[in-house]
């Protein structure tokens, strides 16, 4: 995510996009004209209007280009413009050391019983994998954690589906059937302990943030992520989604607020997102003052009953925020997260958002066909044992 230029991420860059220093260039004309422009080595591209949010493709002066990731509502308004943020490109994939394997001589000379292939350097057969050789494939799987659900799985597999009750909602969870495949940690496996669907209603009547996981054992758990104070005074507002493994503590959330709107958000000393009078009810993101850690927030701008409309007022709570079961382990995989929260009119607890809806849903966030890559060579496992069919 860009720090200067708030509300744009760079999300890819073209094969031979010049290495080395590049400029993102913003210009905001009021009331309502955004462009965005991009310069490297080989000169600056044409400026590109901004109009939606979604992607855009921005070009340098020799046609290669970055797609950007653009969400107006966080575009800076004020400022001196043309704004400028600096962008490094680098070779992801360059290493001085090979390390495709634990021991370096599993990879390097040696070819095996099979025929060689540009596919298959090594001529590694199914009859070479056996005693050290498969013992080092097996450590460098455990060894690299990888999870992931296979992309040859049904499409629907850990998707959730909010159950509504009249007390507490409940939670289903679509279990692995017939060919479907999943990694968590490297273990492959092939069904889950759907013991745990419900959620114990907490002790005191607020709005949660949950994360749903499943475990390297084949079991799903949950975690409560963060929750306001009990009562709350940024009422119309619930947290439905946070950035991977937030850190735990503290965060204030703040709305500068004046009768029925404009509603100015503020996350932990972060940039100021303003909801406008009249505008529909909707998610918007809030970036911490670090610019890299987020949540995105549910604001309800409909008029409505206790807690469930937007403050009259400036407020603020403060937000308390657990660890998360993927924090500095890969012993779980997330695969969603849910809202949960008393809704007084309804004197029953909630699950998922929209959080005044009838139809309220789960954030998805399966992770499909990787194998870590910040850690390793996707293709290393699959290379060895498990052509033809490339499980990750």
């Amino acid at each position: 995510s860009c720090s200067v230029i708030t509300g744009v991420e760079i999300r890819k860059a073209s094969a031979s996009t010049p290495l080395g220093a590049g400029t993102l260039t913003y210009i905001y004309t009021a009331p309502s004209t955004y462009t965005l422009m991009w310069t490297t080595s080989n000169g600056a591209g044409v400026p590109v209007p901004v109009t939606v949010d979604g992607t855009y493709t921005l070009l340098d002066g020799a046609g290669e280009y970055v797609i950007v990731l653009v969400a107006m509502s966080m575009l800076p308004l004020v400022g001196t413009f043309p704004m400028t943020e600096a962008i490094t490109v680098y070779n992801l994939y360059y290493q001085e050391m090979p390390r495709l394997s634990a021991e370096d001589h599993l990879h390097r000379n040696y070819t095996g019983t099979g025929v060689v292939t540009p596919t298959n350097p090594h001529g590694t057969s199914l009859d070479d994998l056996s005693g050290e050789s498969l013992t080092l494939l097996n450590e460098h799987q455990d060894v690299q954690h990888c999870n992931g659900i296979w992309r040859g799985s049904n499409s629907s597999l850990f998707s959730i589906q909010v159950v509504t009750a009249p007390v507490a909602d409940t939670f289903h969870v679509t279990v692995p059937t017939g060919s479907d495949l999943y990694y968590v940690n490297g273990k492959k496996l092939d069904a889950i302990d759907l013991a745990t669907n419900t959620i114990p209603t907490p002790a005191n009547q607020t709005a949660y943030y949950y994360e749903i996981c499943v475990s390297d054992n084949a079991t799903m758990e949950y975690c409560q992520k963060a929750y306001y104070p009990t009562p709350r005074t940024v009422t119309g507002t619930w947290i439905v989604d946070m950035s991977p493994n937030y850190p735990a503590g503290t965060a204030t959330l703040s709305v500068s607020a004046a009768g029925p709107g404009p509603w100015d958000f503020v996350w932990d000393g972060g940039p100021v997102v303003t909801v406008a009078a009249g505008s529909a009810s909707r998610a918007i993101r809030l970036y911490s003052s670090d610019g890299v850690h987020w949540i995105d927030l549910w604001v309800n701008t409909s008029p409505g009953g206790f807690d469930y409309h937007l403050p009259v007022a400036n407020a603020f709570d403060i937000i308390t925020i657990n660890t998360s079961l993927t924090d500095g382990s890969n012993e779980y995989m997330q695969i969603g997260g849910l809202l949960y929260w008393y809704f007084p009119t309804a004197a029953k607890w909630t699950l998922g958002y929209p959080p005044t809806d009838l139809a309220r849903y789960a954030v998805d966030k399966r992770t499909w066909g990787t194998t870590g890559t910040e850690n390793m060579s996707t293709g290393a496992l699959a290379d060895l044992a498990y052509l033809p069919n490339n499980e990750l």
